[in-house]
């Protein structure tokens, strides 16, 4: 068994291989994880372990080497006006291995040669979260793009002595040339184009059995300036929200925002309903209206005649003062009044009026707790002063972890980078499970849990 790197009432962290690390914990034994993978082709993380993937035991394995240069070049960011005077970084060599004989491959998680061996090397991680995933547990997976034979311009490397930059930079984090043309033919990906490497994993997933909730929108309203002029700067990131079976814990009211108020003044529909709740079709009520079905008749034009008057006769005043009880709901005397212009949907559920949605499904009462969030989230990255670079902000995995999980609960993070995620989990009252294969990665994030609390909320009396 792995000793932990630190351990505490609230957070464990270990510093290893995330899969073999995985392979020691018991099943079903957290609620939840929240984790960003490195994302592929896109960094060389000094420090990261080399690891053999697909390895047969019983093969005397021959390696093949593959000897690369990592592309530094000059960033998006430092294309730009505010780095322009910086000096772009040498290329740095990089090498990895395959066996010719049971074509394992030996090397680390993000850099391998095409994005289907990084999605099958995530998929042996993410089935092991599964094992030890409780029944009524989530999984919450940030995963980002990349575009085939970029010079990884993902993040500003570059910097003088004296900039966060070169911090990075000495820390080893270099972008990477993402495939040559020979591997980009093997994945039928041509130069420039998206690896759609999220779009791969959700559905290498949901071929391994999880369920796909929701996919969540991560809008960057900061996100970073762009120098490309041949399409548009990528502004969100996909938030995946995956289950384990189809009845799980969810806890919509630890989330809900507050409503927008709405006036009936600047929402007809309400006024609409409200009106026909009050209306009485026999000139009755608070909102009486001119009911006559011989003045409606003429007034639609039909004509014709009636047994008690003969033809069917209305005066001008008459048709122009008369409105359609109808339009809001149906006639006691007719029992396809008001049916005429709904639809198909409107008459199956019973909807005797045109006011949109006024079937019990569309007219529950608000919650007075708020509205639900939705999967489209406006959140602000922040600025993050250690080494690590890649640190989502702890309003990203905040939602989740409430939404997903109770006060006890352990939260997982198989990538857990600068502990992010056992930061939130442990001010929020959680338990956190946290590996990573970077042991200044580890000890940053050990940093950050110790100087934060747990504060439970109080009940107001």
């Amino acid at each position: 068994m792995t000793e932990p790197y630190f351990q505490s009432d609230l957070a464990t962290i270990y510093n290893g291989n995330a899969l073999e690390i995985l392979q020691e914990l018991p099943d079903e034994s957290v609620q939840m994880c929240m984790s960003s993978p490195p994302y592929w082709g896109l960094r060389n993380y000094v420090g990261g372990s080399d690891i053999v993937w697909g390895d047969d035991e019983k093969c005397e394995h021959k390696w093949s080497r593959r000897d690369t240069l990592l592309h530094n070049g000059r960033g998006d960011a430092q294309k730009s006006g505010k780095y322009s005077t910086q000096e772009p970084i040498p290329d740095m060599p990089h090498s990895d291995s395959t066996c010719s004989l049971c074509g394992a491959w030996r090397g680390q998680l993000g850099l391998e040669p095409t994005p289907e061996l990084y999605v099958a090397h995530l998929m042996m991680i993410f089935s092991e979260v599964k094992r030890v995933l409780r029944k009524d547990g989530s999984f919450y997976l940030n995963i980002g793009d990349t575009y085939a034979s970029g010079k990884g311009t993902c993040y500003n490397p570059g910097g003088n002595s004296n900039s966060l930059e070169a911090t990075k930079k000495e820390a080893g984090a270099y972008p990477l040339n993402r495939g040559n043309k020979s591997t980009l033919a093997l994945s039928g990906l041509q130069p420039k184009c998206m690896t759609l490497i999220p779009e791969r994993v959700m559905f290498a997933m949901i071929d391994d059995g999880w369920i796909l909730r929701n996919k969540i929108v991560w809008h960057k309203p900061n996100s970073m300036p762009s120098s490309v002029k041949d399409r548009f700067t990528a502004t969100w990131e996909y938030v995946y929200f995956f289950t384990k079976a189809g009845r799980y814990y969810f806890d919509l009211d630890a989330v809900r925002e507050p409503h927008k108020t709405q006036s009936k003044v600047n929402n007809p529909h309400r006024v609409r309903l409200e009106q026909a709740k009050n209306d009485d079709l026999f000139g009755h009520g608070p909102n009486p209206q001119s009911f006559n079905l011989r003045v409606r008749d003429v007034k639609r034009g039909k004509g014709g005649s009636s047994a008690q008057s003969g033809e069917l006769k209305a005066s001008e005043k008459e048709v122009e003062e008369y409105s359609y009880p109808e339009k809001y709901h149906g006639s006691s005397h007719n029992g396809r009044a008001g049916m005429d212009n709904l639809t198909k949907h409107d008459q199956a559920v019973g909807r005797t009026g045109d006011v949109s949605y006024t079937d019990p499904l569309h007219t529950r009462d608000y919650s007075p707790k708020g509205k639900n969030p939705g999967d489209y989230w406006d959140i602000t990255t922040r600025g993050f002063k250690g080494t690590h670079f890649a640190v989502y902000p702890e309003a990203l995995c905040e939602r989740p972890i409430k939404a997903s999980s109770r006060v006890g609960d352990t939260i997982l993070d198989p990538f857990a980078g600068s502990g992010t995620t056992g930061v939130v989990a442990k001010r929020l009252g959680r338990r956190a499970i946290l590996i990573d294969c970077v042991e200044p990665y580890c000890a940053i994030a050990k940093g950050r849990i110790t100087a934060v609390e747990y504060q439970p909320k109080l009940e107001v009396c």
